[in-house]
């Protein structure tokens, strides 16, 4: 979406609504941010698993609505940090899955987020698998492409 360049990057001053979801009031965005980070670097955060940690993460910045625009796209860029330092690639959620990614946030927002945190691992799980196949395909191609010139001695040891 367009923002107005002078809400870029600040906390919303307004009450908004998102679909079904009321997000908390404009006046307790600046307190529930400062909770959010304590909890980021709280015992209780690190003793998760790194996908439940960033399911959660991801739940909670949305819920907390903390922007006019780009909540979705923050809380997606900052759960795959938390996976990505974790050893985990990037996910992926895939534009045609968009009401699963949906119903399970609004499934979070009535009470229980188990069902976000199954589908955000079974999207770290897909995304694994879509890399690790073309991890598959490229050593191929390098095997092939090693058997058709087998007398190239610039090739680079594996």
């Amino acid at each position: 979406g367009h923002v107005d360049p002078i809400e870029a990057g600040s906390f919303r001053q307004n009450q908004i609504f998102v679909g079904d979801h009321i997000p908390p009031l404009a006046s307790d965005v600046v307190y529930l941010m400062e909770e959010f980070v304590e909890w980021l670097q709280s015992k209780s955060f690190l003793q998760l698993h790194p996908v439940k940690q960033a399911a959660i993460t991801h739940y909670k910045l949305v819920y907390i609505h903390s922007f006019v625009d780009g909540n979705g796209r923050t809380a997606r860029l900052l759960m795959n940090l938390i996976l990505m330092k974790n050893g985990y690639p990037p996910v992926i959620i895939r534009k045609q899955d968009r009401s699963i990614y949906f119903n399970a946030l609004q499934l979070a927002n009535e009470g229980d987020i188990r069902p976000f945190i199954r589908y955000i691992a079974h999207c770290s799980k897909c995304t694994l698998n879509v890399y690790l196949h073309g991890l598959e395909y490229g050593a191929k191609c390098l095997m092939a492409l090693e058997l058709k010139n087998p007398e190239r001695g610039d090739r680079i040891p594996l």
